[in-house]
Parts: C-alpha cells; structure tokens; sequence
C-alpha cells in the first residue's frame, strides 16, 4: 500500500501542473504580445519584420520551447489525474469522492473553504474527512497505477 504522505504529495502536484500550466501560458501570451507591435506588417503580398531580427528569431525560438513544455505539462497532468480519478472512483464513501474531486481536480483555485461551502460541513469537518479519505485513496491507488502500467508499458 502508498503511503498517505506519498498518495497526498501525488494529488498536490496535480494542483501544481496547474498552477505551472497557467503561467506558462501567460509567458507564452507575453511574449507573443512582444511580437504583434514590431513583428509583420503586411503590405500587399510583402512582408517585413521591424527590429533586431535575432531577437525576433529568440522570441519566436523561446515561444516554441514554452509550447513544448506546456505541451508537457498538459499531459502528465492529464495521466495523473486519470489515474487520480480511477483510484478516487474505488473509494466506497461518495463524501470522501466529493472532498478528493472538488479539492484536487475542479479547475480554479479551490480552497477549503469552497469544498466546505459545496457539501455544507464546517472546514475543520471537512479537513479531518480529508484526511480519512486520503487513507481510503491510498488503498486504491496502488492497483490503478499497476493497471495502468500494463495498459500503458
């Protein structure tokens, strides 16, 4: 069986891709918005670049880079949380599902309060069910992730 500690850090850094995947979409944005003033003026069928070329040539080479690591980051979150939500799935308890789907997976920033808020018990209850049902997802999590292993390997 995972350890709690181990099962707890898994779900937290599917919160962290997030978190990674919307700041590299921002820096992507930035510096795609560093281009449109100086980058092509389209005359006719003539195009032409303003400014230092190599920094154009950078910014684009840079902008790329990021899409690949966005790229990346998409799907290593997208399989952690598949095998999450395969392993929360087998959890018998439906408030332990709800704690666990609501804090981990919904999109935004959910906070304690909010998972409180949508099953109506006080953060403290809610932080303690928590808990329980990090132990419940422990046991499951293990055979998703063998499962997956032979179904992906």
């Amino acid at each position: 069986m995972v350890e709690i500690s181990e099962v707890k850090t898994y779900l937290r850094e599917i919160r962290s891709l997030k978190k990674e995947i919307e700041e590299l979409r921002m820096r992507i944005e930035e510096l795609e918005a560093m281009l449109l003033p100086r980058a092509m003026l389209l005359k006719q069928d003539l195009v032409q670049t303003f400014g230092d070329p190599k920094r154009f040539e950078n910014i684009m080479i840079a902008i790329s880079e990021l899409r690949d690591d966005l790229e990346y980051a998409y799907k290593k979150r997208i399989k952690r949380i598949t095998i999450a939500e395969r392993a929360v799935e087998l959890i018998d308890n439906p408030e332990y599902r709800i704690i666990l789907k609501k804090y981990y997976f919904s999109s935004g920033k959910t906070t304690w309060y909010d998972v409180a808020d949508h099953i109506g018990y006080d953060v403290r209850h809610v932080q303690r069910l928590h808990g329980k049902a990090l132990g419940e997802i422990a046991k499951t999590i293990d055979t998703v992730m063998e499962t997956d292993s032979y179904t992906t390997g």
